[in-house]
């Protein structure tokens, strides 16, 4: 439900990007908050109750399910990619994928998890080393102005204390919970949660995934940390649906379609000549479009070739 809840706000983002002059809804108020959020699911998932971790198993996990579905899916979209923006067909498509430039979270993602399951065997020697290595990586991607982010190791840098997190989240998650449910402590979380967003926009500060461009790591640490906890609250007190669920089961597959898709419904309202103003009803009921085009899509990936996302 979280990630499924996350990737719509994903498609939120893109679809009000591509379709109108200035964001709506600005980014600062919710896009890095769910970019954190499934980073912090992913390092959720690290963590198995009484099952000692398999680095083997790990690896060959990510490489069939996160790596080979990004060579596929930006090989595949290379070519109409190029065509929609005019771009002339060249080799420099292919240095963009091999370089991990072609989607910067999957690769991010893909570096991160790699990384933190060679930490999850260091602390067997020193349980520090994991916290220690995670948020002394996130702390310096703020400050480091790489010349060339190659597999966008900066952002992956970044997600580092969020992968943390959520696996001492999951690991400690009766203790953690308390907390989560208790209702003095979530309204103080809340009421602070909207004083970061207001202070954050009204004095400019910048809170970028991607780029990594970021004012204070600290406030935008505790921002995002805070909303996490809401929208756990959140999500275990509501019901699952079915169809949020399935779209989280397949995020990745949305995430590689979530930018073609807004784009195109963009080209095609411009063609039609169809005029709509910067409102956000408007807003909400393109993304719904471009959510059940985007979900179609996604159907008919998954069941008729399973293959590009990892599934033999």
């Amino acid at each position: 439900m979280a990630r499924g809840a996350a990737i719509l706000s994903i498609l939120l983002f893109h679809t009000d990007s591509y379709n109108f002059e200035e964001l709506i809804i600005p980014y600062e108020y919710y896009v890095e908050n769910f970019l954190a959020l499934f980073f912090f699911i992913s390092g959720f998932l690290f963590y198995r109750v009484e099952v000692e971790f398999d680095i083997r198993h790990k690896i060959e996990s990510i490489l069939k399910t996160i790596v080979l579905p990004y060579f596929i899916f930006t090989t595949c979209m290379s070519v109409p990619k190029a065509l929609v923006y005019g771009r002339e067909l060249s080799t420099d498509m292919f240095i963009t994928i091999i370089t991990g430039q072609a989607s910067w979270f999957v690769t991010a993602l893909i570096l991160a998890e790699l990384l933190f399951s060679i930490l999850i065997l260091a602390q067997k020697h020193n349980r520090f080393i994991m916290p220690a290595v995670c948020f002394i990586l996130g702390i310096s991607s703020v400050y480091i102005t790489p010349e060339f982010n190659l597999w966008h190791f900066q952002n992956a840098m970044l997600a580092m204390p969020y992968l943390y997190m959520g696996y001492i989240y999951h690991k400690y998650e009766l203790p953690v919970t308390w907390f989560v449910n208790n209702k003095v402590f979530v309204s103080g979380v809340i009421v602070c949660l909207f004083a970061f967003k207001y202070l954050e926009h009204n004095a400019g500060m910048r809170m970028l995934f991607e780029p990594v461009i970021i004012t204070s790591f600290l406030l935008f640490f505790i921002d995002t940390m805070m909303f996490i906890t809401v929208f756990i609250l959140l999500i275990r007190h509501i019901r699952p649906y079915k169809m949020i669920c399935w779209t989280g089961k397949n995020s990745l597959v949305y995430y590689f379609l979530c930018g073609g898709v807004p784009l195109l419904t963009n080209k095609l309202l411009v063609l039609s000549g169809i005029n709509y103003d910067d409102n956000i009803i408007i807003l909400l009921l393109i993304t719904i479009f471009v959510y059940l085009i985007t979900t179609f899509i996604t159907h008919l990936i998954v069941r008729y070739i399973p293959f590009v996302t990892g599934k033999f």
